[in-house]
């Protein structure tokens, strides 16, 4: 046997070692009791409890600099941000939950649409100003906005 052989033939041993049954056998001694005890609903328990964290602990750990929370639109700045981004998951959720009454168009190439849709949230994103906004607010609780020159 060549030592290119052996190679090859090494490295797909460690390819497939999924499918070893040694492997296999090893995986499920370590790890059967806890696998008895993650039951597919309380895997996708911990995974929505996990997603949520994220969703709400993320955008207010990116906000937290540049917000200040003294000012009105502070907290609610971030309740917006963690509202709009449930607001999206349940409607990707409602999405898949009626695929069959959408329409035919979409659920021909429903990945398109989803990624095209993600795709306008952060242009819309990036076209709107950052001093502008539905919570801009100065200091003194005034809304910002051009100067008044109707003097």
């Amino acid at each position: 046997m060549s030592l290119a052989t052996g190679f090859w033939g090494t490295a797909r041993g460690l390819r497939h070692l999924h499918e070893n049954p040694a492997v296999v056998a090893r995986w499920r001694a370590w790890t059967g009791p806890l696998l008895s005890r993650l039951t597919p609903p309380r895997r996708r328990a911990l995974l929505a409890l996990g997603a949520l964290y994220m969703v709400v602990r993320r955008p207010l750990k990116e906000m937290a600099p540049a917000v200040d929370v003294r000012s009105p639109a502070g907290p609610l700045a971030g309740a917006l941000v963690v509202l709009l981004c449930l607001v999206v998951v349940a409607l990707v959720y409602l999405a898949a939950r009626r695929f069959a009454s959408l329409p035919a168009m979409v659920r021909g190439r429903p990945q398109l649409w989803l990624h095209g849709g993600f795709w306008a949230i952060v242009i819309l994103g990036w076209l709107v100003p950052d001093s502008g906004g539905v919570v801009a607010v100065a200091d003194d609780g005034a809304p910002v906005g051009p100067p008044n020159n109707d003097t």
